[in-house]
C-alpha cells in the first residue's frame, strides 16, 4: 500500500502497526452512518438473499 496516494480527503484513516522492520500501514475505513435507507427494490433483493443463505445453512447441515 502506498500511503502517498491517500489524501486528506478521503474517507479514511491509516494507522500505523508492528514496529521496527516489520512497521506497516493499516487501511482504517470512515464509520458507516448509522441509518441507511434501503427502497423497495433493495429490500425485496436483501429478503431473496436472506432466504438463498438460509437454503445454503439447511444444505450445510445434512
Amino acid at each position: 500500500m502506498d500511503p502517498t496516494r491517500f489524501t486528506r480527503d478521503s474517507p479514511r484513516r491509516l494507522t500505523p502497526i508492528g514496529s521496527g522492520a516489520s512497521r506497516h500501514m493499516a487501511f482504517t475505513p470512515a464509520p458507516l452512518s448509522p441509518h441507511v435507507e434501503l427502497d423497495t427494490d433493495a429490500l425485496l433483493l436483501l429478503s431473496h438473499a436472506d432466504q438463498c443463505l438460509g437454503r445454503l445453512a439447511r444444505i450445510g447441515h445434512l
